[in-house]
């Protein structure tokens, strides 16, 4: 029999050998997706961040239906406040640069060029935050949920309850999501004070503009780092307290245990994934917005098809992290177990 037609990265197994010949087009395909799911469960654990990608298509291809609904009822509207907030932030974050700014001249304190820009993000993160804080506890979480839930189906082999069982999680989803952003904030804000005082101090014993500067930078560096490692402990620890009965404090210890020897994949996808959603954003913006910094706005007729599209887009991008957010998991969840058989092997030996 004739082999069937392929699928992104699948082999050409023939419709015989896969048990297919009196499926429809749409279970061919999905039987298809399944079957090279459960070949690339052997290898979870040396999975990267291409195959983590590879993982999450054909995740999306079986699950096409569900995923298309909770994008369109929940992560859409999310989506297009996202984007659509900066009309009301961008007027706040000016005015209170401002009033910082006139507040430094006033006592004399040094704010170099990149103070000032990592002020005025500081402030435009906490604004937007602020503003969208209501939408990402509701819509964010409830869709991550149902996400998470869905990918932890298809792994465990249980049986698919959506309303009954995602719901239940969100009081977990929502305690660590808390937690996790307290300690997100609190890093920002202490990075904002280490800055001050180390700025104020080589101000104070008359050190040059050139030293003030590069100390930023330095500071600046450490703490993209640090940040960005408490970013996927933070995403990780929201999976955990869907996939696990663990919450809170205890999802983040958790998240700190399973991403040992799992951190390069995971900055990876955190790049991958921030790169993504900026360019979303930067279209949106110089596109539909027409922000200052930006010196363009679309006409009315192109505001028509483009608005929506950058839309879709952004929440299409958002879809994919949380699948990928949750493949990511149990990988580090394999990746645990293979750690742990080898070492209770190599105690035996």
């Amino acid at each position: 029999m004739a082999p069937v037609n392929t699928i992104g990265f699948l082999v050409n197994w023939t419709e015989e050998d896969l048990g297919l010949e009196n499926y429809t087009d749409h279970e061919k395909e999905a039987d298809i997706c399944s079957t090279k799911m459960d070949k690339n469960l052997e290898s979870f654990h040396m999975f990267g961040v291409i195959d983590i990608i590879r993982e999450s298509l054909l995740m999306l291809r079986i699950n096409f239906r569900l995923f298309l609904w909770i994008s369109t009822i929940l992560i859409t509207p999310l989506s297009g406040i996202v984007l659509c907030q900066v009309l009301i932030s961008d007027p706040i974050v000016n005015r209170v640069a401002w009033q910082i700014e006139a507040a430094a001249n006033f006592h004399s304190f040094p704010m170099n060029t990149f103070c000032k820009i990592v002020y005025i993000k500081m402030i435009d993160n906490l604004v937007s935050g602020a503003i969208c804080f209501p939408f990402f506890i509701t819509l964010s979480l409830l869709a991550k949920a149902a996400v998470t839930h869905i990918v932890f189906c298809r792994y465990s082999g249980q049986r698919l309850l959506l309303p009954s069982t995602f719901l239940s999680c969100y009081k977990r989803l929502l305690s660590t999501y808390l937690w996790t952003s307290v300690t997100l904030l609190g890093s920002g804000t202490a990075f904002i004070l280490l800055l001050v005082a180390s700025t104020g101090l080589l101000h104070v014993f008359a050190f040059s503009a050139d030293t003030e500067f590069v100390v930023s930078i330095t500071f600046g560096i450490t703490f993209s780092v640090v940040f960005a490692h408490l970013v996927i402990i933070s995403n990780l620890a929201n999976v955990i307290s869907i996939a696990e009965d663990n919450h809170g404090t205890a999802a983040m210890e958790r998240a700190v245990f399973l991403i040992k020897g799992r951190t390069e994949v995971g900055l990876l996808m955190l790049l991958f994934t921030m790169t993504s959603t900026a360019l979303v954003e930067g279209l949106f913006q110089y596109r539909i917005i027409g922000r200052p910094e930006y010196h363009y706005s679309n006409g009315t007729l192109s505001l028509i098809w483009e608005a929506p599209l950058l839309i879709i887009m952004h929440s299409f991008v958002r879809l994919c992290d949380f699948i990928t957010g949750a493949i990511f998991y149990f990988t580090c969840q394999s990746f645990r177990d293979q750690c742990d058989s080898f070492d209770m092997s190599h105690l035996l030996v």
